[in-house]
């Protein structure tokens, strides 16, 4: 018995550890490991042009390599590379994509992103509700209808 809780006690000391691990930086995922001396190491951060608000989770890819990172919380970025001309693509849901070209000699390069808010296209959707009584029939009062600007349509029943 005493066994028992004791590896789970053990088991449990463990989980802050592991979860610092997983987490990291803030989410960013970044490469891990020591940058060789001879690579180029780009850094930055991403921006929404309208607010210049720095912007989390964008996926910034090298090209060359095939590698991406993610901004942390900061809409900060690391990537690394061989010296020479790197094509970064930058890219999230509701921003146009940005490609750039960046001119990287062995160390560091800052290059910040700017990303363009783009509108995303959805379907028009309705949401019909009704409200029944207990052993009554069901019978639909005078639906109510909302718009908004996305084109989206809302349809309910209001409840009396």
């Amino acid at each position: 018995m005493v066994t028992r809780y004791g590896r789970l006690l053990r088991s449990l000391s463990l989980q802050p550890a592991i979860l610092v691990a997983l987490v990291g930086t803030g989410g960013a995922q970044q490469p891990s490991g020591a940058t060789p001396p001879d690579s180029a190491v780009v850094v930055g951060t991403v921006y929404d042009t309208l607010s210049g608000a720095p912007l989390r989770l964008v996926s910034v890819r090298v090209l060359e390599t095939g590698r991406s990172v993610l901004t942390d919380d900061g809409g900060r970025y690391r990537v690394t590379g061989a010296p020479g001309e790197l094509h970064l693509t930058a890219r999230q849901i509701g921003y146009g994509r940005a490609s750039l070209a960046v001119t990287a000699p062995p160390g560091l390069t800052r290059q910040d992103v700017y990303l363009r808010p783009a509108p995303v296209a959805l379907p028009p959707v309705t949401v019909t509700t009704r409200r029944t009584r207990r052993g009554a029939s069901s019978r639909p009062r005078s639906p109510a209808s909302t718009s908004c600007s996305a084109g989206f349509t809302t349809t309910a029943t209001p409840l009396r």
